[in-house]
């Protein structure tokens, strides 16, 4: 094959692979998703450090603990949420296939209350891609919103 060939070949490819990847980014947006609902049932408790029920509402962190953005997101919404202690925090670890080993949930802190999403609902279900933002949930486990918190800069994790 020439190099006249190749070059016209070569960009028929590129241009087929980013359609490709174009249709599966927005067939990925377009997908109808459940609205969000916090169920204990839906996930697998790794550690508790909550006493009981609160009235407040329950604050859902996602994290994944290999990400070095996640955990210093996490620390970070820790020092804001400081003295909010009616409202319950939960550390959510997403994006993980396999349970994760007692040490990674170690590294996330300690006094927080840490589930693993074992069936990708976070991603799958409720379409959510950035690691780091809280989910709000009222005390019963509906949906309250996002707080927007996460910093600009790394927003977004693997999509």
């Amino acid at each position: 094959m020439t190099a006249r060939r190749a070059g016209p070949i070569g960009v028929r490819v590129l241009l087929g692979a980013l359609t490709l990847l174009g249709s599966y980014w927005l067939a990925s947006r377009w997908a109808p998703r459940a609205a969000p609902r916090w169920s204990d049932a839906d996930f697998v408790r790794l550690r508790s450090a909550w006493p009981g029920p609160r009235a407040g509402e329950l604050w859902v962190l996602p994290v994944n603990p290999s990400c070095p953005h996640c955990t210093s997101s996490l620390a970070a919404f820790r020092r804001r949420s400081a003295g909010q202690e009616a409202n319950r925090l939960v550390v959510l670890i997403v994006d993980a296939p396999r349970r994760p080993e007692a040490s990674a949930v170690e590294r996330l802190g300690s006094g927080v209350e840490v589930w693993w999403d074992a069936r990708s609902i976070w991603r799958d279900r409720w379409g959510y891609r950035v690691y780091g933002e809280p989910i709000r949930f009222d005390a019963s486990g509906a949906y309250r919103g996002a707080l927007g918190l996460a910093p600009a800069r790394g927003r977004g994790g693997a999509s």
